[in-house]
């Protein structure tokens, strides 16, 4: 069964229910990017300590 073959009051609150999922997956997704791009700078930093270090030797 679709929402457009439920009576209204039950669509809208499956489309509510599941707009609210959308934008809790947003705020999820917008923070596992930010975690992602500061996992990545960490990385650069690292790599370039490997760099200088080996460039030592």
């Amino acid at each position: 069964m679709t929402t457009a073959e439920l009576p209204a009051p039950v669509a809208d609150h499956a489309e509510d229910q599941l707009n609210r999922e959308l934008a809790e997956l947003h705020v999820r997704a917008r923070h596992a990017a930010a975690q992602l791009a500061d996992i990545h700078a960490r990385l650069a930093v690292l790599e370039e300590q490997i760099r200088r270090h080996q460039q030592r030797r």
